[in-house]
């Protein structure tokens, strides 16, 4: 099944063509590898997939379910919390979606019995995303993708802003791990 699927793309960066009618599908059960020269491409055509660029003309289709993040080579900005604060931001989407659930919980208290059963039924759907999403676990989730990036756990209250940028490229990668 795909997960990705380019239909008909074409994108040009500045007065270059990078991809004409391109067609591509990504499944779960193929790998494919990325290779070209200096300044082919290559980063064009991920921030393309990601969602960064849209494409000049064609089509980009995502399953709904799928995530995607994307990590630039340069540019990174120190966020303003400490480590841990910074690669927690991870979570910003669940966030959003707890926030939503505890709405819907609380209109269903308000609400007749069978939009009532709606909402909870909603809300609890929610919740089982957020579950899956490891959102209930976060503290542990961040604090171990911190550490096998090489954080020490004094570290993770460190300011980012302290930090070299090679150190906060990693709080970067921690975010999108």
């Amino acid at each position: 099944m795909a997960f990705l699927q380019l239909k008909k793309a074409s994108l040009a960066f500045g007065d270059r063509d990078i991809l004409v009618d391109a067609d591509l599908t990504l499944s779960a059960e193929r790998r494919v590898a990325l290779a070209g020269t200096n300044g082919s491409g290559k980063t064009t055509l991920l921030r393309l997939l990601a969602g960064v660029v849209p494409p000049d003309s064609g089509q980009l289709l995502r399953s709904p379910s799928l995530r995607v993040a994307y990590l630039p080579q340069s540019g990174i900005v120190a966020g303003q919390g400490s480590v841990y604060e910074d690669a927690e931001r991870a979570f910003d989407r669940q966030r959003v979606l707890e926030l939503e659930a505890q709405l819907l919980t609380e209109q269903a208290a308000e609400a007749p019995p069978e939009q009532a059963l709606l909402l909870l039924t909603k809300s609890h759907e929610l919740q089982e995303l957020l579950e899956a999403d490891g959102w209930y676990r976060k503290r542990e989730l961040v604090e171990q993708t911190l550490r096998g990036l090489g954080f020490s756990s004094e570290e993770l209250e460190r300011p980012v802003a302290t930090l070299s940028g090679g150190w906060q490229m990693r709080v970067a990668l921690a975010r999108c791990l």
